[in-house]
């Protein structure tokens, strides 16, 4: 894909508690066997449900950009007051 690869993916993860259970990332190189960069961790118990958070992922030469979002699960949005 060459050295700027994009693509969109959609993987849909089980979360058995949120409070406790945490997303981790970490990237390969040379078919898996060189790990470039360092296992970054997300915690959970802040996702709101419904609504994608931005997580990102810093690896030498450049980023990986995510997004994760609570399906089903996850702190209620709160709405905002706005006053006229």
């Amino acid at each position: 894909r060459g050295l700027d690869p994009q693509w969109d993916q959609t993987v849909i993860l089980g979360v058995t508690d949120p409070s406790k259970d945490r997303l981790s990332g970490k990237f390969f190189m040379n078919q898996g066997t060189k790990q470039i960069g360092d296992e970054q961790f997300f915690n959970l118990d802040k996702l709101v449900n419904g609504k994608s958070t931005f997580k990102g992922i810093i690896v030498p030469g450049g980023k990986v950009d995510m997004f994760v979002t609570a399906l089903g699960w996850g702190a209620e949005e709160k709405e905002e007051n706005l006053e006229d």
